[in-house]
Formats: structure tokens, sequence, C-alpha cells
């Protein structure tokens, strides 16, 4: 039987066992068998088996990590240009590093902030392309009367 690459990964991330044999949670489950999970590095426990980890992993449940208060954050009207973006970044940058937002959400919005840059980008070539046909315009318009 081939083992799958995490199986793998996981066995190479228990502790060490001089005798050769699989590290053990040393606890027993609720219906008096050995615990079969690895312990925990440094410990001879599994995670569930550690003092108050049960019970911290019960009361936290699925609540996110990181809690913020929306309250403190700075307010800011929708970016309009690549000017007001730049803006945003920068006191995003500011309130990660003071804690005020999760460097995971920083992250995220910087994605959608590149995702809009490169859009106003787009935009502005256009305008600059349509500038330069105009001057092409004017430019043959003159260049018609001007005589050699």
């Amino acid at each position: 039987m081939k083992k799958s690459p995490a199986r793998a990964r996981r066995i190479v991330r228990q502790a060490p066992n001089p005798k050769g044999k699989a590290v053990r949670c040393s606890a027993k489950t609720a219906a008096g068998e050995p615990c079969p999970t690895p312990p925990v590095r440094g410990t001879s426990r599994c995670f569930m088996h550690t003092r108050g980890r049960a019970a911290q992993a019960g009361r936290e449940g699925g609540r996110p990590r990181f809690q913020y208060d929306t309250s403190k954050l700075t307010k800011f009207k929708p970016p309009e240009n690549a000017a007001d973006m730049r803006k945003l970044l920068a006191t995003m940058v500011i309130e990660m590093r003071s804690g005020l937002i999760d460097v995971e959400l920083a992250t995220k919005t910087s994605y959608v902030a590149s995702v809009f840059l490169k859009s106003a980008e787009q935009e502005d070539m256009k305008f600059v392309k349509a500038e330069l046909e105009e001057m092409k315009a004017r430019f043959a318009t003159v260049k018609g009367t001007i005589r050699r």
C-alpha cells in the first residue's frame, strides 16, 4: 500500500521516538481505548487531550480568529481614480500596522485594489489614445496648409 504525500508529511512532523515505534497520545478515549492520534510536539498528549485545549476549542467554535471594530476604521468615499486608491491603500497599511485591521483582510483588499488600478490604467490609456488621435488629425491639417 502506497502512502499519500499528506500522510508522509504527518509522519515526518511527529516527535522522534528513540525506540522507532510510532508515537501516540498517552490518554485514553471515552471508550477506554488508547488515543490513536499523535501528540502535540513537546507533550505526551494530542491536541484534544492537552489540558484545557478541548474546552478552548469548544468555546471558540467557528468564530474567526480575528475580530475588529469597524467603527474605528477611517471613513472615506469610494475611490474614483488611481490617486484616491493610493490614498486608500496608504491608510489601510497604517491601520494594519496599528492593529486595527487584520493582515488577511488587508491582503484581500490589496488584490481588489490592484484590479481597480489596472482597470483605471486601461481607461486612462483610452483617453491618451483619443488625445493622440486628435493631435494626429490637427497635425495632418496643419501639414496640409504648410507649403514647401
